[in-house]
């Protein structure tokens, strides 16, 4: 918020400070439209719920501007690799590869959202060693293949879970093409490491 690239009004990046004094839990009487009206913009000033809206709506666009920037940053750099890989920058791409490892190994929830990643950055590295070794030497398809199943795995049973709730609820009728196959094989092989 407070990169003039990112942000150029200051108002935003004032009512995000003030915001953050609640956190964890944003309880408090403290924590409402008019005390922060005046944390904002001073003791003098009159309260304007139009400007305070106007002020909120500001500040959650650029919350969420800054959230999709950060799957955006996985995906350019992803790209890169790409690009290394093409044009033979060997150096290159292993730094890129590196630093995208750190991200992932960062992140502090595995969800099929980081298996879906993994895969993505498992299967340039394929393409990376294939290119290099002409299929002759190191490669890492295992890797590819694991993170693609338990992407696979994890966001089937999620939206298996989302179709039998919604059929509780409503009246619908769904194919679950796989579910008990897939039931049998996550109850027959160690997934422990998944949370």
């Amino acid at each position: 918020l407070d990169s003039i690239n990112f942000n150029q009004n200051p108002l935003p990046t004032k009512l995000y400070r003030y915001l953050l004094k609640f956190q964890p839990l944003f309880k408090s009487e403290k924590l409402n439209k008019k005390v922060a009206y005046t944390f904002i913009f001073g003791e003098k000033s009159t309260f304007d719920d139009l400007k305070m809206r106007h002020l909120m709506a500001e500040l959650l666009k650029l919350m969420e501007h800054f959230l999709s920037l950060s799957n955006l940053d996985f995906f350019n750099e992803l790209n890169l690799l790409d690009f290394y890989r093409t044009r033979k920058l060997e150096k290159h791409f292993n730094s890129s590869f590196r630093k995208l490892q750190t991200l992932q190994q960062k992140k502090p929830t595995k969800d099929n959202q980081y298996y879906y990643l993994q895969f993505q950055l498992e299967l340039e590295l394929h393409h990376f060693l294939t290119e290099k070794f002409q299929r002759t030497g190191k490669d890492n398809l295992q890797k590819v293949n694991e993170n693609l199943d338990t992407f696979y795995i994890i966001h089937k049973l999620k939206n298996c879970c989302e179709i039998l709730n919604y059929q509780r609820v409503m009246s619908g009728d769904y194919k679950l093409l796989l579910m008990d196959e897939i039931i049998e094989h996550v109850q027959s092989n160690n997934y422990d490491h998944i949370p």
